[in-house]
């Protein structure tokens, strides 16, 4: 399949905030014009906690959906900042636990038709108990569930969240191999 030529006219942004801006793009291909609307966002991590056979997860309140759900551990790339050092800084403020050993498991994009946050999935093992610093905002209570429980948990739709199912998808296919 040939590569089609695209030349960027003007970005333009039309939202500046905290943890993303969105941004329109104006670019051609061809002799015609299209827009692209864009989210950008700094990157985020999601991390899956294991301790001994039991797995961490936190059952949170999402507003925009005005419900709790079922979800790993994860938050946004403060500037400068690694995404190492952001997993190992979200699980003491999440669910205060120390990671003592991160294994990279992948990376992925969130959903690249419109935005470019790329995720960072880590497995911890064996994490040490310190205490939590959830930001003021969040709505979080931990819960520990056997590690070989979640894949019906997954089937029965009781974990929806895409980037706790993405960081899963790497663990269990990696333990395969």
């Amino acid at each position: 399949m040939a590569e089609k030529m695209r030349k960027l006219l003007k970005k333009e942004y039309v939202f500046r905030g905290r943890k993303f801006s969105v941004r329109l793009d104006y670019y051609q291909i061809n002799s015609k014009i299209y827009t692209a609307e864009i989210v950008e966002h700094k990157g985020a991590v999601v991390i899956l906690p294991l301790l001994q056979n039991k797995v961490i997860l936190i059952e949170q309140y999402r507003y925009p959906i005005q419900k709790y759900i079922l979800e790993l551990p994860a938050g946004t790339l403060e500037k400068g900042e690694k995404p190492e050092e952001t997993a190992k800084r979200e699980l003491i403020e999440e669910i205060g636990y120390k990671a003592n050993r991160l294994e990279p498991l992948g990376k992925l994009y969130a959903s690249p038709g419109y935005t470019t946050e790329i995720l960072y999935a880590y497995l911890a093992l064996n994490p040490e108990k310190t205490l939590s610093h959830p930001e003021e905002y969040e709505d979080i209570k931990p819960v520990n569930i056997n590690i070989d429980k979640i894949p019906a948990l997954i089937k029965e739709n009781k974990i929806i969240d895409g980037k706790t199912l993405a960081a899963f998808m790497l663990y269990f296919s990696r333990r395969k191999n």
